[in-house]
């Protein structure tokens, strides 16, 4: 987290902690003078502030932290024979995969908790280096290029032929062989 994005969370904060405050002093008052019923509508009401400001929070931060924009970009475009890999580690575009419903190449995937399984024989052969990628890029197959922006430069050297982009949201962008 930034100090740019804890800036930008100042309203949804705020709320929260007014709401939690409020609402929870407010049911400690009214246990003390017995009235246990409002006392627990009180927390409720606290509560339900609470959720709604965190969601207000995350409405805020989707475009970072959601990847269904740029699956539905590669979804627009793809045929059953394209080929979609992820550049970098799994955990940070799986949902990707979710939202496309296929598998997936993890380009340099072999690392963090994917490492130990990606070495069993029944593996699928999903796991392949920046060579792979090259040679597949300038192949006739299309390919879309997954990746987080920072990441993309030491890729971009090792693929030969034009790179397309498709889509980019939230410091992550799409990638292509093929317009």
């Amino acid at each position: 987290m930034t100090t740019a994005a804890f800036a930008a969370l100042r309203f949804p904060a705020a709320g929260a902690a007014l709401a939690l405050s409020l609402g929870f002093a407010l049911a400690f008052g009214l246990r003390l003078w017995r009235r246990d019923y409002a006392a627990s509508c009180a927390t409720a009401l606290a509560a339900a502030g609470f959720i709604y400001f965190a969601h207000f929070a995350f409405g805020m931060f989707n475009p970072v932290l959601s990847t269904y924009p740029l699956a539905k970009a590669i979804q627009l475009r793809l045929k059953s024979e394209d080929l979609v890999a992820f550049n970098g580690e799994y955990q940070n575009h799986s949902s990707v995969g979710f939202y496309l419903k296929r598998q997936v190449l993890l380009i340099d995937g072999r690392t963090t908790v994917l490492e130990f399984g990606s070495h069993y024989a029944d593996c699928p052969p999903v796991f392949i280096d920046k060579a792979e990628i090259a040679r597949l890029w300038s192949q006739g197959q299309r390919v879309f290029l997954f990746t987080t922006d920072e990441n993309f430069a030491a890729l971009e050297k090792s693929l030969s032929g034009v790179v397309y982009p498709i889509a980019r949201a939230g410091g992550k962008s799409v990638y292509s062989n093929y317009p």
